[in-house]
C-alpha cells in the first residue's frame, strides 16, 4: 500500500481508445496544468455505471480532485449506435450519479471529436462557485 498522499488536480473518466489519448492529454494539460491527473479508462467508460462510479469515489477519496472530466468520443465502438445527443445524455446521466455519490465534485462533460482532432466542452455541472 502506498503511504504517499497527494492531491490530483483533476479526475478523468474516458475511453481506452488509443486514438484519443494524445489529444485528451494535451487538452487536460492546457486546461488544468501539468499536475497529477487520476485516470479511469474503459471502453465506453460511462456505459459501465456503478463500477466506474465506485472507482471515481475511491480515487476521489484518496486524491481529492475537485473536478471530474467525463469524456466520450464521436466514433466509440462500444457506443457506436449512439448519436451526438445520446452521447451527451449518457454523460449527463453518469454525472448525475456521480453527484449523488460525491456532491462536492464539479463535473465537466466533454466530447472528443476523433476525426477532427479536437475536444468540445459540452458543459460544467454542479459548480456552486459560479452561483452568486
Amino acid at each position: 500500500m502506498c503511504n504517499m498522499a497527494y492531491k490530483a488536480i483533476v479526475g478523468y473518466v474516458g475511453c481506452i481508445d488509443a486514438r484519443i489519448h494524445n489529444l485528451t492529454e494535451e487538452w487536460l494539460s492546457k486546461n488544468f496544468g501539468s499536475g497529477m491527473v487520476d485516470r479511469i479508462l474503459r471502453a465506453g467508460a460511462t456505459a459501465y455505471g456503478n463500477s466506474v462510479i465506485e472507482e471515481v469515489a475511491e480515487a476521489h477519496g484518496l486524491h481529492h480532485f475537485p473536478i471530474l472530466v467525463v469524456a466520450h468520443h464521436t466514433d466509440c465502438g462500444k457506443l457506436s449506435s449512439f448519436g451526438r445527443d445520446a452521447h451527451i445524455e449518457q454523460m449527463r446521466a453518469f454525472a448525475r450519479h456521480i453527484h449523488e455519490e460525491i456532491p462536492e465534485l464539479v463535473v465537466q462533460i466533454v466530447l472528443v471529436h476523433t476525426e477532427e482532432q479536437y475536444v468540445e466542452v459540452i458543459e460544467t455541472l454542479f459548480d456552486d462557485s459560479e452561483v452568486e
